[in-house]
């Protein structure tokens, strides 16, 4: 059993319960080091598409394909998935949460914890 020393802070009016002395079994300790990792994900995806779209507009090409590819690029659909990625990261966080709070071999204190997590509470270090 690991122990973690966080607090759960309330959004949108969310009742989030005072849980002492919270140990975590292997699999839910696994589980919030993912949660607490997909911040870098998105990260990287928001690297990946900027400039996986950058490079194909300016490099390697000359001054008429370079003035072609910008105005034939659609900037709004670009601006479109780097907005997206900011869901693909919840829907992760969401998935996780939602197999955690509802896996029955675990102990009251880690059953009350992640069920404040599905309910809308959010982790303070």
């Amino acid at each position: 059993m690991l122990k973690f020393n966080f607090q759960l802070i309330r959004v949108d009016m969310a009742y989030c319960p005072t849980i002492h002395h919270l140990e975590m079994d292997t699999e839910s300790s696994t589980a919030l080091t993912e949660i607490l990792d997909v911040n870098n994900l998105k990260s990287k995806l928001q690297f990946v598409i900027s400039g996986g779209h950058w490079i194909n507009t300016f490099l390697g090409n000359g001054a008429v394909e370079t003035v072609f590819s910008v105005n034939s690029t659609d900037f709004d659909i670009m601006a479109k998935a780097l907005a997206s990625t900011n869901r693909i990261n919840q829907r992760i966080v969401e998935d996780i949460i939602t197999t955690q709070a509802m896996r029955s071999d675990v102990k009251t204190k880690q059953r009350i914890f992640w069920r404040a997590m599905y309910n809308g509470c959010i982790l303070k270090k």
